[in-house]
């Protein structure tokens, strides 16, 4: 089990996930839970699920939701402008990987 040590200098279970943070993008980028739910072929609960837990470990809204509508809090727009870069940096570092891995015959 993975554990984190937080501001305070407390343990918590690390809950975040790539795929929760894959999620979060795509979610900021379509604003739709069953639209980012069709794009990763899961069920809408999942997304959910991740992105309720992502907000609970920081401890902040990542996005205001109604009924018809999905956008950024300021604090997720700002999580956003982190994240998003690094999942496309980790993107090109796992091609890049597996291209020097290809042998040549």
């Amino acid at each position: 089990m993975k554990f984190r040590v937080g501001l305070s200098g407390e343990r918590s279970r690390l809950i975040m996930t790539l795929t929760g943070l894959r999620y979060f993008v795509a979610l900021a980028e379509l604003r739709n839970f069953s639209r980012v739910a069709e794009q990763y072929y899961v069920a809408q609960a999942a997304v959910t699920y991740q992105i309720k837990n992502m907000e609970k470990e920081l401890g902040v809204k990542l996005f205001e939701r109604s009924t018809r509508s999905v956008k950024l809090t300021p604090a997720g727009h700002n999580f956003y402008m982190d994240v998003a870069p690094l999942l496309k940096q980790l993107d090109a570092a796992c091609k890049k990987a597996k291209m020097r891995g290809v042998k040549k015959t």
